[in-house]
């Protein structure tokens, strides 16, 4: 049982040491590349500037990782509001009614539902609104 848990323990500390660098002159430790660098790809800055909204808020989300509307209006040199009106209408992105900050539409649609049906109608049927 002894050479069992041996070996077990071998293959766990086998699987930890490819999550870090050893310098073998000074032995410090570091995190591997996978935790401070691309390394699949290299950064690629955005080349071609996108022609229509969707393809704007692509480019975007792959670039930061999450919505900016800001950085697609400039991408189509368009104002702000219009870029956000395009993708509204193209069910592309949602108002989420209690922070009042658009996500996209899989964003919107996921996650509790059936909450965010109660606050959107809670909203709606605030007067004034």
């Amino acid at each position: 049982m002894s050479a069992r848990r041996n070996s077990s323990r071998t293959i766990r500390i086998s699987a930890l040491d490819g999550t870090r660098n050893v310098d073998p002159e000074t032995s410090r430790i570091s995190l591997a590349d996978i935790f401070t660098k691309r390394t699949i790809r290299p950064y690629e800055p955005l080349r071609e500037l996108p022609s229509d909204p969707k393809a704007a808020m692509l480019q975007v989300l792959a670039e930061c990782g999450r919505l900016d509307t800001g950085l697609m209006s400039r991408l189509l040199d368009k104002p702000e509001q219009e870029v956000i009106a395009q993708l509204v209408t193209a069910d592309l992105i949602y108002k989420e009614p209690n922070s009042q900050q658009y996500q996209t539409a899989d964003e919107y649609l996921s996650g509790n539902v059936r909450q965010k049906l109660k606050d959107a109608q809670a909203l709606h049927a605030r007067p004034g609104l």
